[in-house]
Parts: C-alpha cells; sequence; structure tokens
C-alpha cells in the first residue's frame, strides 16, 4: 500500500465541521481590541531580539519554543514608540512562521502517527490563528469583506495587498495543512476558498518564499480536476519552482512527493531524493534548517521507496 504525504501549501477560510478546532480567518472588531491589548511588562524591542535569536537556532525545536515563547511575550508588551498595529501586524505574521516551522520541522517526525497528527495539527491552528489576527490588523477592508455574506472569497481576496502576502501565506499554508490531516471532506470543503486566496498571492508576487504558489499549484494540480488531476500541469509548476530556486530543497520534495508518486517515474523519482540528499543544505542559507528538514523527508522515502512506489 503506498503511504501519500500530502503538503498543501495552500489557504482555507472559516467553515463548521464538527468536533475539534476549525481554521479560521477574520476577527471581530471586539475581538480585535480585547486580543491587542497591553496586558504584560517587558521591553517589546528586546523580546523580539531574543525571539529572532532563538529563531536562528531553529534545527533545534527546543529553540524554536524559545522563539514562539518570546514572540507570544513580545505580543502582549507596550510597542513603545512604534504603531502598535503595525507592529502586532509584524510580530503574528512571526509567530504564525514560528507555528508553521514547529509543525512541518518539527512534529513531522513524530513516529506514532496519531501523535503526530495531533501535535500538528495544534501547531498548524495556532498558526492560522495569528495569521489570521495579522492580516486583520493590518488590512480592515480584508476583514470587513470576510464578514460579509454578500462578498465570496474572490472577492475578498482582491482586498489582500502586497504587504499582506506573509501573513496570507502562512496562514494559507497552515489552514490548507491542517485540512489535509483532517481529511478528504475537510479539502474538498476548503478546496476553492483556498485556490482564491493562493491565487491573488501569485498576482501580487509569484516569486514570493522560493516561488511558494508554483508549490501550491503544483500540489493543486496532482488532485484536479477531481479524479482526472492534470499531472503535466503539476509538473510544470514544480520544475518552474525548482529552476528558479534549485538549491531550496522543499520544492525537489513536494515534486517527488505530489507528481512522481502519481505518475510512477521511479528513476526520476530517485534522481530527485538522492539530489536533495545529496545538496549542501548552507547553499541557501537563509532557509539551513528547512533544507536539512527536507533531506530527512528524502532519505526517508529512499529508505522506504517501494512504498512510495509499489
Amino acid at each position: 500500500m503506498k503511504r501519500w504525504m500530502i503538503f498543501v501549501a495552500g489557504a482555507a477560510v472559516a467553515f463548521n465541521l464538527a468536533a475539534c478546532s476549525k481554521p479560521t480567518i477574520g476577527v471581530s472588531s471586539d475581538d480585535l481590541a480585547s486580543r491587542t491589548q497591553v496586558t504584560g511588562e517587558g521591553d517589546f524591542e528586546e523580546a523580539l531580539a531574543e525571539a529572532q535569536a532563538h529563531w536562528e537556532k531553529r534545527d533545534s525545536e527546543e529553540e524554536t519554543l524559545k522563539a514562539i515563547d518570546a514572540l507570544e511575550r513580545a505580543a502582549t508588551y507596550d510597542t513603545g514608540d512604534r504603531d502598535r498595529t503595525e507592529a502586532l501586524f509584524e510580530v503574528n505574521t512571526k509567530i504564525a512562521a514560528s507555528y508553521y516551522w514547529l509543525a512541518h520541522g518539527h512534529k513531522s517526525f513524530i513516529e506514532s502517527r496519531r501523535d503526530r497528527k495531533k501535535a500538528q495539527q495544534d501547531a498548524y491552528q495556532k498558526c492560522m490563528d495569528a495569521g489570521s489576527l495579522a492580516l486583520a490588523l493590518r488590512n480592515d477592508k480584508w476583514n470587513k469583506a470576510l464578514e460579509s455574506k454578500k462578498v465570496d472569497m474572490k472577492e475578498a481576496a482582491q482586498h489582500l495587498e502586497e504587504v499582506d502576502i506573509p501573513a496570507a501565506y502562512w496562514y494559507s499554508t497552515c489552514a490548507g495543512k491542517w485540512a489535509t490531516l483532517e481529511g478528504i471532506a475537510a479539502l474538498l470543503a476548503y478546496k476553492d476558498k483556498i485556490f482564491e486566496i493562493v491565487t491573488r498571492i501569485a498576482e501580487l508576487n509569484d516569486d514570493f518564499y522560493y516561488r511558494a504558489t508554483d508549490r501550491y499549484f503544483g500540489v493543486v494540480y496532482t488532485k484536479l480536476p477531481f479524479m482526472n488531476p492534470d499531472l503535466d500541469r503539476s509538473e510544470k509548476h514544480f520544475r518552474t519552482a525548482i529552476q528558479a530556486y534549485p538549491n531550496y530543497l522543499e520544492s525537489r520534495l513536494l515534486y517527488t512527493q505530489e507528481t512522481l508518486t502519481k505518475t510512477g517515474d521511479t528513476k526520476e523519482a530517485r534522481k530527485q531524493l538522492e539530489a536533495i540528499v545529496a545538496a549542501d543544505p548552507a547553499a541557501e542559507p537563509k532557509v539551513y534548517p528547512e533544507n536539512v528538514a527536507a533531506q530527512k523527508h528524502a532519505q526517508e522515502m529512499l529508505d522506504n521507496f517501494d512504498e512510495y512506489f509499489n
């Protein structure tokens, strides 16, 4: 039996599914006010510097957690001379990115499938919460559009601006991954809204984060059209991302996990996995920890190759 590892770099919007926490977006004015009050005592800039120092060592889960703690403390402090809305937009965007990394870079290696799923979904939920708050803080038109029942996501997404991209991307990625872990019903419920938000990000800056939107579309077209995926289109998007940033190893990994497992091209799959493992993760120094994580996943696929390509 094949083991599918689905990583959706997309976005989701609030829907009511039963039981546990859900991907939500949009913050009411009352909630926004209560969540941005000064409730802690400390130096805002010092907390940011502390978070950055820990973040630079994020290949350690302990250091990642310390970075998150410093950022969450900073969010409760008086921001001093800095505009509070802008400062909290920055902090919450970083919190979202940090929780994504905690889930993807650390919790994805938990051996127990049940424990791994719970830990990842918890982290992705916190990522979504911070990303949603960041967007609501900076972009009032976007937030109000989400509250209007007369506005669909395609229209609401047009309010997103280039400065919103990091918050929208981290929210989007975590929401998509949360839905993937939740199951096919969640993915089917969210897929159109995911598509609209990521399409807007691509319109604003298709080069963002090592061509993140190409990775998203590369994944999407392995599933769409439903029951008849467009694997040629998927490959085109992945090839675009790989060609633009050959040293960002996640693009090669996703190409192998998503497209090549479906085309059954074992020769190309081994080539890509071996290239990932043999690569110098420091060749793209800003994402050294991310590259190391991609190498670990690639080695796992090589070690269990027949299970993926049986």
